[in-house]
């Protein structure tokens, strides 16, 4: 496997309909191009441009979508990027991100399953993502997104990449945040595994871990609010909130009185300011230092929201899935 074309040719079926997401990196502008085998072949120049000339970093859908007369559309009757249009998974991927640890974790996370991947993909230098091919048909979406985050936890992957629609790197293109070509070191088409397989690692690990055991029931608990991927209205990042002090109306609603003292506000623009700036970052940093002072993930969270919006650095991502990203965090 040599190229862009090549890897997109041996990863989906004929039937298959996936996204090729363009980010660029200067506006950090996001195209959603929807794709079949044939019409990537038709545009795969096209491709090639957004990538080389045009410094667009690209990634793909791991999972399948379903046909665009199907499809939710957007405002331009285009099919959106959403759980919602996903019709079936194809892999499990693993994203380890942290060039110091990335290395150790792909080696322990490949060593304990004691499965070889697909293939492993170096994104960046020292960052890694193992993928899993899947032979089921019919996976539980939510089943799936549970055992995907949990496993993600206890192997330091990045759980913010579990989600059904989400995208990964695509090999054999430039990351352009650094330059850097990413490159499959390592494959073996052949290796493909049941579903089942990873749920009952985990089943072990269950067992084993009591930290991973609250946290696998945490996520379990909040599947049980929904009764199927997409039904659930997300909340309304515009609502108000009760508070006792004079911030702006539109945090999120749940139902809790927000108590912003003037340190909490400094405590976050403090680590935005080590972390450039990075507000996704200054998050997880505010809930891990916040969950030392109190067990309340929901009173932690509305002051994140709050705390974001008094700084005019308002969410952007879905409320709901976002809450249940950062739940790993508090433990």
């Amino acid at each position: 496997m040599k190229n862009v074309y090549e890897f997109i040719n041996w990863y989906y079926g004929e039937g298959d309909n996936f996204f090729i997401v363009a980010i660029d990196n200067k506006t950090n502008a996001i195209s959603n191009y929807y794709h079949t085998k044939s019409s990537f072949k038709k545009y795969y120049e096209q491709v090639l441009l957004e990538n080389s000339l045009w410094n667009k970093s690209l990634y793909f859908t791991i999972n399948s979508f379903k046909a665009k007369d199907e499809c939710e559309i957007n405002e331009t009757k285009k099919p959106r990027k959403t759980k919602s249009n996903v019709s079936h998974i194809k892999s499990i991927v693993f994203d380890f991100d942290e060039p110091e640890t990335s290395k150790e974790d792909c080696v322990n996370l490949i060593k304990t399953l004691n499965m070889n991947p697909t293939y492993i993909q170096e994104t960046s230098p020292m960052k890694f993502q193992v993928c899993y091919r899947l032979n089921d048909d019919n996976i539980d979406f939510k089943e799936y997104e549970l055992v995907n985050k949990t496993l993600a936890k206890k192997f330091n992957s990045d759980i913010n990449v579990c989600s059904i629609e989400k995208v990964f790197r695509l090999p054999f293109t430039i990351n352009h945040k650094n330059g850097f070509e990413t490159r499959i070191i390592k494959i073996d088409i052949e290796n493909s595994y049941d579903f089942s397989m990873f749920s009952n690692k985990l089943n072990q690990f269950l067992v084993e871990d009591e930290k991973l055991a609250k946290y696998y029931e945490i996520l379990k608990n909040k599947n049980r609010k929904n009764t199927q991927v997409g039904s659930k209205k997300p909340k309304d990042s515009t609502k108000s909130i009760t508070k006792k002090t004079p911030v702006q109306n539109n945090a999120i609603d749940f139902n809790e009185d927000v108590y912003l003292d003037a340190h909490l506000i400094a405590k976050y623009q403090s680590l935005l300011k080590f972390n450039k700036d990075d507000a996704s970052v200054a998050d997880i940093l505010y809930i891990k230092q916040r969950a030392k002072d109190t067990d309340n993930y929901d009173d932690i969270f509305n002051e994140i929201i709050t705390i974001r919006n008094i700084l005019e650095k308002p969410l952007k991502r879905d409320l709901s899935s976002y809450y249940d990203d950062r739940a790993q965090f508090m433990y």
